[in-house]
């Protein structure tokens, strides 16, 4: 996304590391929610095995994983699981129309 908005003129060049890209995405989507809270997901993801973690439960419903990130605890168990699976779902599919537009298009009519 951030080398089509190089070609695109928006932004002057591509940062070489993570962090870098993160802060660019960060201010093209400041004023989309989705987008913003997607990043976030992101950067929790990226500090996982880092983050202090707990286990919850012992068996299915009940199981969950507890994680402090930001200051905040972080309830993981099957229902928010769901919810991160609906995000992702939802931004694979904006980076496909912002990347492809008439491609995707295309196949959402069949």
């Amino acid at each position: 996304m951030l080398k089509k908005y190089q070609k695109d003129g928006k932004i002057d060049e591509v940062s070489t590391n993570a962090i870098g890209r993160i802060k660019q995405m960060k201010q093209l989507y400041k004023d989309d929610p989705d987008m913003m809270e997607t990043i976030s997901f992101f950067m929790m993801l990226r500090k996982l095995e880092d983050l202090k973690t707990e286990r919850i439960g012992e068996f299915r419903k009940n199981v969950a994983l507890k994680i402090q990130f930001r200051g905040e605890e972080v309830n993981v168990n099957l229902e928010q699981l769901k919810i991160y699976a609906e995000m992702m779902e939802k931004f694979i599919n904006t980076t496909k129309f912002f990347l492809n537009p008439e491609e995707f298009t295309k196949k959402k009519k069949r």
